[in-house]
């Protein structure tokens, strides 16, 4: 790795530090191997396989979603390599290149790192809440291991369970009947929430609240919500996973972007204005007079290029917002 970034100039250099810099960070948050494979997949910009030929089975991820299955999931190309313990790491492109090989080589240590803690952690008995929220959300950890952790932490196996994300990075298990605590706990923060479900549905319940957590508020100065619930979607979870964060540029959200910054009032008038019924409930929302939100409105209306009053323009609106979120995640 030293001898790579000693060969490369500048820009390559930023981009090898950077390659460095999130596999550092999946491996500070503790996360799973199905986080691994995210960042690998992410980072490399490919689809990104993991063959376990011990126990017969693989991971594969493509845009964020890990799909677990037996090794016929095996790619027909690519650039593979040993990660050790009888499991092979197969990124899915032709074209080697130095990002590639430093991709690959960050990509084994973080995956054998993984490997070793949750063998150790599982070994031990004795895990953390995020540990055990790992561990029960990762889809390479076979069901009945996942149900002995649960046990172990003292979790209610038959009780319905759901995967919480919480500021983007840190992933906690939480029984339906404690989420209201737990919520109240992290008050402030930017919260995506899956699916209810049993011990096994853990995952895919992680999965839906990675979707939920791309429409909340992106900073302190976007007046989104801070916690969306996967269920609360509906069609529009599907709207998520068919965006990318480097999709080319859209015309309206440029145009939003446009129009945030016009006054100090804009942005939390936008989101108001998207979520309300009505402009009396939305000038009540921001706390002006229904007067002065209609002139508002107005300046909103010349910078969009739309009329956000109308059905069609506020759904557009609608939309625009929810796609300006997505594609910073």
């Amino acid at each position: 790795m030293i001898e790579l970034i000693n060969r490369t100039n500048d820009p390559e250099a930023a981009k090898a530090l950077s390659i460095i810099a999130q596999f550092d960070a999946v491996l500070a948050r503790r996360g799973g191997i199905s986080d691994v494979m995210i960042t690998i997949a992410d980072v490399a910009g490919h689809p990104v396989t993991l063959l376990d030929e011990v126990r017969g089975m693989a991971l594969r991820c493509d845009q964020n979603e890990v799909t677990t299955g037996d090794l016929a999931l095996r790619p027909s190309g690519g650039i593979s390599v040993d990660a050790g313990r009888g499991t092979w790491l197969i990124l899915e492109t032709q074209i080697e290149t130095d990002a590639d090989r430093l991709i690959l080589e960050r990509a084994v240590y973080a995956i054998r790192t993984t490997m070793d803690r949750e063998r150790t952690a599982n070994r031990a008995g004795v895990q953390s809440a995020a540990e055990v929220a790992s561990i029960l959300t990762d889809q390479s950890i076979p069901d009945e291991i996942r149900h002995q952790v649960a046990r172990r932490s003292g979790l209610r196996v038959g009780a319905a369970m759901c995967a919480v994300v919480i500021d983007g990075d840190d992933v906690m298990v939480s029984s339906d009947e404690k989420l209201a605590t737990l919520l109240e706990r992290v008050h402030g923060s930017r919260v995506g929430v899956g699916r209810p479900g049993s011990i096994s549905d853990l995952p895919l319940s992680l999965e839906g609240a990675r979707v939920a957590y791309r429409f909340t508020a992106l900073n302190d100065g976007d007046h989104g919500r801070l916690v969306v619930r996967v269920g609360s979607l509906g069609a529009l979870e599907t709207f998520a996973r068919l965006v990318a964060r480097d999709c080319p540029p859209i015309d309206d959200v440029d145009a939003l972007e446009r129009t945030r910054t016009v006054a100090p009032w804009a942005d939390e008038s936008l989101n108001a204005l998207a979520d309300a019924l009505t402009l009396r409930e939305a000038a009540e929302h921001v706390g002006v007079h229904h007067s002065t939100f209609s002139n508002r409105v107005e300046t909103l209306r010349q910078e969009l290029g739309w009329d956000p009053r109308t059905a069609d323009g506020r759904f557009r609106l609608q939309l625009t917002l929810a796609m300006r979120r997505l594609m910073h995640r």
